[in-house]
Parts: C-alpha cells; sequence; structure tokens
C-alpha cells in the first residue's frame, strides 16, 4: 500500500487540480480518489459516494466517479464492461443537472 505524501501547507488550487473536468461554470467532475479528495475533503471516499450530485464551494453541481485508467485496471472483462457502464452514467448524470 503507498502512503500518500502529507502536506503540511494546504494550498486552494486557481483552478480545478488535475483529474477533475469542469463541463462549464456550474459543473464539476472529479476522475478518481485523489482528485475528489482534493475537492471534497479526505472522509470523501469514490467507492462509497461515486455518482451523486453534490454542491461544493466550487460548482453548483459537483460529481466524483473512478479515473478512467482504472477500467483498464479490471480483473475480467465482465467488471470492466459493468464499470465502464456505471462511469458513462456517472457523465450522464452531471449532463442532466440544470
Amino acid at each position: 500500500m503507498t502512503k500518500k505524501r502529507a502536506m503540511t501547507k494546504k494550498k486552494v488550487p486557481k483552478q480545478p487540480v488535475p483529474g477533475a473536468l469542469a463541463r462549464d461554470e456550474r459543473s464539476l467532475v472529479a476522475l478518481g480518489a485523489t482528485a475528489a479528495q482534493a475537492l471534497f475533503g479526505k472522509a470523501f471516499r469514490v467507492t462509497r459516494d461515486r455518482g451523486w450530485l453534490i454542491t461544493s464551494h466550487w460548482a453548483p453541481h459537483a460529481l466524483a466517479t473512478v479515473h478512467p485508467s482504472s477500467l483498464l485496471r479490471a480483473l475480467d472483462e465482465e467488471t470492466r464492461h459493468r464499470e465502464t457502464v456505471r462511469f458513462i452514467e456517472d457523465l450522464a448524470e452531471v449532463l442532466r443537472s440544470p
């Protein structure tokens, strides 16, 4: 298991962290756990909280999902297909947001 480097000072980035996609100024998608925790806090878990629209100070509609590279690391084709469908559904949720 790898350890994440501890930060002594937390800087607020001027733009969203790498791995975060902005559809426009009203929507934000965090791709993967690192981006999600940077934006929504260390308690955020992509495995538990993915796919839900939330309000954050970054955007009125924000959502986290898995990083696309995780789909490539799926153990078998059935899992890869299932997780790809969930990933697409997560992204579609942002497009449906007002």
